[in-house]
Formats: C-alpha cells, structure tokens, sequence
C-alpha cells in the first residue's frame, strides 16, 4: 500500500522528435504480465512452457521440419533482377508481400533457432543486407535510395517464420514512417541551430551516464525514450559515408557486431527474450545522403517471453506514452558492466537460454 501511495512518475518527451516519449514508473515492475524487462512474472503465460524449450533446443536446416527458409531456391521467391544472395551464414530473397518499392528477406542458412543465434549469425545478416541494398539499387537506380532493416525475435504468428530474419527495406522518395519523421525533424533541427541533432542526442545521453558501448565508429546507450513497454537501446554512427560508397559495407558489418553485443548482453542482464529492432541507413546516393545526413542508427527493445500468449503493448505505448518500469541508469550500468567485462563470450557459442520463471536474467 506505501508503494501505491508514494509512488512517483517520471515523464520525458523529447522537444525535436515528434512522439519521442516516455513514462517511468516503479510501481509497474509489479504487475503481472511477461512484457519489459527483468520480468518474469509472466513465464506461465507461455503456449507451452517445456515443450518451447524443447522445440527450440536445436533445429538445424538439416531436419525435415526446418523452415521454408532452410531450402529458399525452393520455398521463397527472387527479385527477377535482382536474384538470390548470399555467403556463408546467411541468404537473401524477395519477401511475397512487400511494403515498400523494394522489400527482401535475409535469413539466417544453417540455424532456425531464434535463441541460439551467433555471432556470425547475425554479423552475416547484417552484410548480406547490404549486399542486397547495393544489388537492388543497381538494378532499380531512379527507385531504390531509402535503406532501412526490420529485425524481430518472435515466435511465429499468422505468415511470419521462427526462423531469425531480418527484412531490408530500399525506399524511392523517402523513409519509412517514422525514420522518415526523424529525418525531417533532423533537417529542422540543422536549419534552425547548424548542428547535428543525432550527434547532439548522443552527446546527451553520454553525459547522463547512459552510453554502455562504443567502438570505432558507434555508440550504444540506453534510450531516454522508448516505444514499447521496456527501455529501449539505440546504437548511432555518424552520418558522413552514404550507404552506397565503399566504406559502408565495413561500417555495416562493423554495426552488425555491436548489435549483437548489445542483443545478448540485453538478454543476460534484463531478461529479454523475444526482441524487435529496427535500422535505418543513409541513402544509397553520396550527394542524397549529404542531404538526408541520416546517420546509421539501430533501436532495439524487449517484446516479452518468448512464446507468450499475452502482449504488454497496449494503446499506452500505441497512441501515447511508453510505460516503463525499468530503472533506465540501474539498466545503463548493468549493461555496461556486462559489455566490459566480456563475460558473455562463453554466451556466444551456446546462445541466450530462455529463463525460468523466478528468473530475471542478472
């Protein structure tokens, strides 16, 4: 009852991205329900607790229930001109109901299981994404600029696969949705100060104590706003080479590594299961670029058990503000140690392990 009675609600809105916002909340940890982090309150919701333990233990391609995406030649259908892509870990397609001019798949080739997934796994996305973008906008050059990349870890549901993809996105006049709003409102911000507002929003969140990675070219930190009922992650690189000159293809694979890093250290330290990210790149045209100045920029968030048969994400986090119960410094911190000490190296081989109930993933 103290807890109710004193409970204290923190809200943030950002002043120069529209709808950037964010509602903190203590109390909200105690509720019951297997969405946001270090929850798992909720892990009796799951479908099937064991047996989704068991189903996902291993699955590779070899099996005779693997996934349309173990056999795509096959399954899946191909760009007439742009065809199949591929390298070692993954394979690149068109996906049947696109929602942009330009709309693949990347999957990974040798594991379906989403919890499971390496390094290699994912840094091999993240290459052949681009791949797919510098082959797409060769083919199509007047239609295909916006580069941008959806990433979930969800169980399946209506036509979606269990097996880890990641879906790019080449645009003709714009970004998607909300890169595109962000974009605009970068360009406002640049008019009306001569600075960069990306660069002056990781600037904020570095001397708030937020930033828990870096490396040559990237920053990653914890998110002052979400969109979904838990923190968010964001990781920035700078805006200088378009995503179609060829320093971008080592950026891009530079990028796909710290967002694993980041991915599994969410998942050892928060408790994170099922996930959606998404990324968006420069324009493809160096001269377009230079006047989008749309940095490369990835956001991750918690999307609860995996397998849950119940979502947190209500009208809250869809029309108005995100509810959060995490702590965003305590989660910063946590994070950070974890990322520095390196102690998920051994995580990497084995890949996240779905928590118990009781469990909280610290």
């Amino acid at each position: 009852m103290s807890a109710f009675e004193d409970q204290v609600t923190v809200g943030i809105s950002s002043r120069f991205l529209p709808g950037e916002s964010l509602a903190f909340n203590r109390v909200r940890a105690q509720r019951f329900g297997g969405d946001g982090d270090t929850n798992s309150s909720g892990a009796s919701l799951r479908k099937d607790p064991e047996g989704l333990v068991e189903e996902l233990r291993s699955l590779p391609c070899q099996l005779p229930t693997a996934s349309d995406f173990c056999a795509p030649k096959e399954r899946t259908m191909a760009d007439a001109r742009v065809g199949y892509v591929s390298n070692d870990d993954a394979v690149g397609f068109a996906n049947m109901g696109r929602l942009t001019a330009h709309h693949g798949v990347v999957a990974t080739r040798h594991f379906v299981n989403p919890l499971r997934l390496g390094r290699a796994d994912v840094v091999a996305m993240f290459t052949l994404t681009h791949e797919w973008f510098l082959r797409t906008s060769a083919e199509y050059p007047t239609d295909a600029q916006f580069p941008s990349v959806t990433f979930d870890l969800l169980h399946s549901g209506g036509a979606s696969q269990t097996h880890p993809h990641m879906q790019p996105h080449l645009a003709a006049s714009r970004y998607p949705g909300k890169w595109e709003a962000m974009r605009l409102a970068a360009c406002d911000y640049a008019d009306r100060r001569a600075r960069s507002l990306f660069m002056d929003v990781a600037l904020v969140h570095a001397h708030l104590g937020l930033v828990i990675r870096r490396t040559d070219h990237f920053v990653a930190f914890v998110a002052l706003t979400s969109v979904s009922a838990g923190i968010q992650i964001d990781i920035m690189g700078d805006a200088r080479v378009s995503n179609g000159e060829r320093g971008a293809a080592n950026l891009n694979r530079e990028l796909g590594g710290i967002f694993y890093d980041v991915l599994v250290a969410a998942q050892l330290s928060l408790g994170w299961e099922g996930s959606s990210a998404s990324c968006v790149f420069p324009p493809m045209d160096p001269f377009v670029a230079k006047r989008a100045s749309m940095p490369r920029l990835c956001r991750l968030v918690s999307r609860g058990l995996y397998g849950a048969t119940v979502s947190d994400v209500s009208s809250n986090e869809l029309f108005e503000t995100p509810a959060v119960s995490t702590d965003l410094f305590v989660a910063a911190a946590s994070l950070r140690v974890l990322l520095q000490s390196g102690s998920f190296e051994g995580h990497r081989d084995h890949g996240p392990q779905i928590l118990r109930e009781g469990e909280t993933g610290r």
